[in-house]
């Protein structure tokens, strides 16, 4: 009988256990498909983001950075708003459910219990803003890391030419240790949270231990609202750390969301569709036929004047110029004298300040992006420079020379006075600089110029 009599509960609680076990693995799926959406959303966005965005703005951020942005950032950005949330849900449901139940024991004891919070809290929001500046300095170290080792890795023929290896890996290690150093600092203020957190609510049990034993002794207080109010309070120990650890986490994200933020700046190109055909055949994929006028040539510059906004005088001034329909054509000047430029216009990679540019005697203003870039075929030309100042890409090789060696090969390819009109000089970045295509060569040239005592180049 008694067998029979226990059967039931038992029923019960082996389909509570499996409901339970259910409920928990439906949870932990439902999290990592919402994360990893989260995670897939936040990338597509991003590199959309960087893929149509107009060349000269993706420019001013070196490639390692975007490359972060899109991996590490989003991972953090996935932990703050999954996992942490729940957890900052969960505990602050807790925490409240705690203090209510304490307030219809004992208000006094109550009061002790919330100035212990609110001088926790106060601790805690002076501590928890440090997290987020420490992840995102190190965050950033990681960009440099990234953006140190693409370019060494894209420049490894020169790295290897040059012997400048375990430089090279310096650099990047270098990188690697800052960042190290900015993720310790947030783990030790995590450290210092949690343990504020957890050691304010453990002293403030004591402080109502001792309270209320005092009230008991005067009467003021029976022994089992004391036990049960003491039960409650060590109740609140764990949401609050939970609460602690979950704040940390999220400010995490916060960094990384701020990072990824930067990049909002970023303007996609303007499609700059000229008319209802156009707008209805680019919509549906499909390649623009317009008539072609003949006599008009092929592409024309009309009165240009183009520049880039980091450059003090326009790369063009008032240039005219027309490509007929037959026969070829050479674009031929020293570096510097807008080649590169000029391509960039017919492309449309950047727009002219005034004047105008036509394709078969239509404007471009009346073009959209795929009816002028369909019709062009553009082989870039690539010039490798090692990531750094102009100092050192030309002390390259020989990085004991002096600043004068610089000069003095700068001076032989005709980029002294290039490096010179730039605001840092030698120490000027090369990503961030005007140079173009022409003028990066001739860097490299330079670098070869730089000899070590007694060298000699191969040229």
């Amino acid at each position: 009988g008694t067998g029979l009599g226990l059967g039931r509960p038992v029923a019960v609680l082996v389909s509570l256990l499996v409901v339970g076990t259910l409920a928990g693995l439906a949870q932990s799926v439902l999290l990592a498909r919402l994360a990893e959406g989260i995670v897939l959303q936040a990338r597509r966005d991003l590199v959309s983001r960087f893929l149509l965005a107009r060349l000269e703005q993706v420019q001013r951020f070196r490639a390692g950075k975007l490359v972060t942005r899109v991996t590490s950032d989003t991972l953090l950005l996935r932990e703050a708003t999954t996992s942490s949330l729940v957890q900052l849900v969960n505990a602050s449901v807790s925490l409240v459910g705690s203090v209510a139940l304490m307030a219809v024991l004992d208000w006094q004891l109550l009061l002790t219990t919330l100035l212990a919070l609110v001088v926790g809290g106060g601790l805690f929001g002076a501590l928890v803003p440090q997290i987020g500046r420490a992840d995102k300095r190190a965050q950033d170290a990681v960009g440099q890391l990234g953006a140190e080792l693409e370019g060494g890795v894209r420049a490894l023929r020169t790295v290897k030419s040059s012997r400048a290896e375990q430089r090279q890996i310096a650099r990047v290690s270098e990188r690697a240790e800052e960042s190290a150093r900015h993720a310790v600092r947030s783990a030790w203020f995590s450290a210092l949270v949690w343990s504020v957190a957890g050691g304010g609510m453990q002293l403030a049990v004591i402080v109502i231990l001792g309270l209320g034993a005092g009230r008991v002794a005067l009467g003021e207080l029976s022994v089992s609202t004391l036990v049960a109010f003491l039960l409650y309070a060590f109740n609140i120990v764990d949401p609050v750390a939970t609460l602690a650890e979950a704040v940390a986490t999220l400010q995490s994200g916060f960094a990384a969301a701020a990072r990824i933020r930067e990049t909002t700046s970023l303007e996609p190109e303007s499609p700059q569709v000229g008319s209802p055909r156009a707008a209805r055949a680019g919509a549906a994929g499909e390649a623009v036929r317009r008539p072609v006028d003949a006599d008009a040539p092929v592409l024309a510059l009309r009165g240009v004047t183009a520049g880039y906004a980091d450059a003090q005088a326009p790369a063009l001034h008032d240039v005219s110029l027309e490509v007929p329909r037959t026969g070829h054509v050479a674009l031929v000047g020293p570096s510097g004298a807008g080649k590169t430029t000029v391509l960039s216009l017919l492309l449309r990679f950047i727009d002219p300040v005034s004047g105008r540019l036509e394709l078969d005697g239509v404007p471009y203003e009346s073009l959209s992006l795929d009816e002028v870039r369909g019709r062009i075929a553009y082989v870039e030309q690539e010039t490798p420079v090692v990531p750094g100042t102009v100092r050192d890409n030309v002390l390259f090789r020989v990085p004991e020379a002096s600043d004068d060696e610089a000069w003095a090969a700068l001076a032989a390819v005709r980029l002294e006075g290039k490096v010179r009109s730039l605001e840092a000089g030698l120490d000027a970045s090369v990503a961030e600089t005007s140079l173009s295509g022409g003028e990066r060569q001739r860097l490299a040239v330079a670098r070869a110029l730089v000899q070590p005592s007694g060298g000699a180049a191969a040229r």
